[in-house]
């Protein structure tokens, strides 16, 4: 539409667009805001990660990561994020009460995405005012985006970025374009990298588009501004794998290695997972199952997943619609840059060592609601052609019959989005965490008060527990993606689970009921039966008024040869997978069974 069609329209015409959009922001402050969002602080470890290196950089200390012992590089993540929450410490140094105005960044950020996906939806072909506030709505306050929108993590800033740099590049990556819009576009394109290593297939899309509009100068110009940060990621990641260990560490146990690369290397750790080709395949075919089910999960989940065979029936439509969909939005909107840069990005999660298609596509959610939204349409249209056209019978039955399910679809998906069971299901896990957290905290308080400051620990929230504490710690143990689907390797870090702590001289084991809580669903069980043998041999020092955070002692994990910790030793140091064959498979057929 003109700009002299936009204002021969009324004034309330004119204004009813923004007017929505600020009911549409209201209503998605108030979803972050009932989240309680400070409870899941932790919950990823990523986020505590990002707001520990924050706090150095605050500090002068550089890009490290203090919380870990050693504080290495932090050469895992790209930098602006963290110098962004560095500017929450130099407000407020004091922890916990800074975690607000970290939130706080998010939110605003988060806002920003809402208004620039209705600034993209609008400017689609086919959809209208009130259509572009209905999907902007569904983006706003969909249980991915309202989660990521109340942590302390570098998704939601991401997605603003990257979408901001696509909006911009419609225009920009043109031959008639001027200079400076390139630029704007191109360092908008470099900021995404600088805040994500996903930036790069948001980059190699707007230059994707440039180049097939033959727009040679402005591919140029994006080129010079996200060339020098791409090659700077590179050589980060590159450098990164070849950090050597501390030399001061007991670095001989193979679980700690690789639990320091998880720290230090996403390259690094993506190597690990391929142990042989066999595997490295299966995670292939595994991510394209994933994907293939989990785009529609979008719109499916959960009301559609509660029964399987009604999932499979509307997972292959919903999935077909949407490609159905974009294809032709594309073919109408003349390729835009967003079209080349979901290729690049949907090429990035079929690499990565585990599944995540719906948090990696959030800059693409208004284009995939909008795709299914107009290929809704143009079938409803089509078919009700088909029922009024002169057909046989049969074919005006069967026209209906799709007609009747396609309605039917429709409001399953309305239905499953206004009545969503994940958005409660976040309520419920918030007020969990924020009850647990108590527990966490009052053993915060004993570590302030009875261990040194330079005692370390290993904890499922480590960073956290320095941020509360100022003691440096470790994770018990990163797990080997490989376990997901090869049991051996699950059994073998079952083995190993305190090789960390005794690399790292940690005096002191943090354990808490949702330590198993962050690896896949199939290890939780395995994992926690270990964490409960192992903590069962360790003596107990603190116990939360809940009884779900302890702490335990570690001298038999740093001094095993001493008498009193024999016992211990053939459960902390198995010898033999026989122990933990038990926990993956049961006992062997002559094994003794207590009652």
């Amino acid at each position: 539409m003109s700009n002299s069609d936009t204002m021969s329209r009324p004034f309330y015409r004119r204004a009813f667009p923004w007017a929505g959009l600020i009911c549409v922001l209201i209503l998605y402050v108030l979803a972050v805001y009932r989240l309680h969002p400070a409870n899941f602080f932790g919950l990823t470890q990523d986020d505590t990660l990002y707001f520990s290196s924050a706090k150095a950089i605050a500090a002068g200390n550089g890009y490290i990561l203090p919380s870990l012992p050693g504080t290495p590089p932090a050469t895992k993540y790209p930098i602006l994020y963290p110098w962004i929450l560095s500017w929450v410490w130099r407000g407020n140094p004091a922890f916990p009460a800074n975690l607000g105005a970290a939130l706080g960044l998010t939110l605003a950020f988060g806002i920003a995405y809402v208004v620039l996906a209705f600034l993209f939806l609008r400017q689609l072909h086919g959809i209208g005012d009130a259509e572009a506030l209905l999907l902007t709505a569904f983006c706003a306050l969909h249980p991915i985006v309202l989660f990521y929108s109340s942590s302390v993590l570098s998704d939601v800033p991401f997605s603003a970025m990257a979408l901001a740099s696509m909006i911009a590049a419609k225009r920009a990556m043109r031959s008639e374009a001027r200079p400076a819009a390139a630029l704007v576009c191109g360092i908008l394109a470099a900021l995404s990298m600088l805040l994500r290593i996903l930036g790069v297939a948001i980059a190699a899309g707007i230059l994707g588009s440039a180049l097939a509009r033959r727009a040679w100068k402005q591919a140029s110009i994006v080129a010079a501004c996200t060339a020098p940060v791409f090659f700077w990621t590179a050589w980060s990641a590159v450098a990164a794998g070849h950090t050597a260990l501390p030399p001061n560490f007991n670095s001989s146990g193979p679980a700690f290695q690789r639990t320091w690369i998880y720290y230090t290397s996403y390259l690094g750790f993506r190597r690990l997972s391929l142990a042989h080709p066999n595997l490295a395949v299966t995670m292939l075919v595994s991510q394209l199952t994933y994907f293939f089910t989990e785009l529609p999960s979008y719109f499916l989940s959960p009301l559609f997943h509660r029964n399987l065979g009604l999932l499979f029936v509307s997972t292959v439509p919903v999935f077909w619609m949407i490609f159905s969909g974009l294809v032709r939005e594309a073919k109408n909107s003349d390729w835009q840059p967003v079209h080349f840069a979901l290729p690049f990005t949907v090429a990035v999660i079929f690499l990565w060592d585990y599944p995540e298609v719906k948090r990696f596509l959030i800059p693409f959610l208004p284009l995939l609601a909008a795709s299914l939204w107009l290929e809704g349409k143009w079938a409803a249209a089509w078919l009700s052609g088909a029922m009024g056209a002169r057909r046989p019978p049969f074919e005006r039955a069967f026209a209906a019959g799709l007609w009747l399910a396609l309605c039917a679809g429709g409001l399953g998906i309305a239905w499953n989005f206004l009545s969503n069971a994940d958005r409660a299901a976040q309520r419920r896990s918030s007020l969990e965490r924020g009850a647990l957290l108590l527990e966490k905290r009052e053993a915060y308080d004993w570590i302030r008060q009875n261990t040194l400051e330079n005692a370390r620990f290993v904890a499922g929230e480590d960073a956290s527990l320095y941020l509360y504490t100022g003691r440096q710690a470790m994770a018990h143990i990163a797990l080997q993606r490989a376990g997901a689907y090869d049991d051996a390797y699950l059994l073998q870090d079952l083995d190993h689970m305190t090789d960390v702590a005794r690399a790292i001289g940690a005096q002191y084991w943090l354990g808490s009921s949702d330590d198993s809580d962050k690896q896949w669903v199939a290890a939780k069980p395995f994992l926690a039966a270990r964490f409960g043998e192992i903590e069962g041999a360790l003596p107990e020092v603190f116990r939360s008024h809940g009884g779900h955070v302890r702490i335990y002692d570690l001298e038999c994990v740093q001094h095993p040869e001493t008498a009193a910790c024999q016992t211990a030793d053939r459960v902390l140091f198995p010898k033999e997978s026989e122990h933990t064959s038990h926990l993956l498979h049961g006992p062997a057929p002559n094994d003794e069974v207590s009652p």
